[in-house]
């Protein structure tokens, strides 16, 4: 069990330093976006992802975890907007 502890422990971390990843890239897009004149939010590119997610799940998840993934990108997404926003 302690093994399995570890493990996870490993990728809580290997999920935090992603996490901080994508942000970063978010706020260099809110930059991008701010020169170009456009809002930090795009209804439709987080549909997009949404819809690469819910694909990439099909293989990769039960069916009775997929809409709580989905959950779990929406927050994502959410936390990136949020990034983006306090960086324009």
């Amino acid at each position: 069990m302690d093994n399995q502890r570890q493990r996870i422990k490993a990728i809580d971390e290997l999920l935090i330093r992603i996490l901080k990843e994508r942000v970063e890239i978010g706020k260099e897009l809110a930059q991008i976006k701010k020169a170009q004149g456009s809002g930090v939010e795009d209804k439709a590119q987080e549909e997009h992802v949404l819809g690469r997610i819910r694909e990439y799940a099909e293989d990769q998840i039960s069916e009775d975890c997929r809409e709580e993934i989905e959950e779990v990108w929406r927050a994502i997404i959410d936390l990136t907007k949020s990034e983006m926003e306090r960086h324009t």
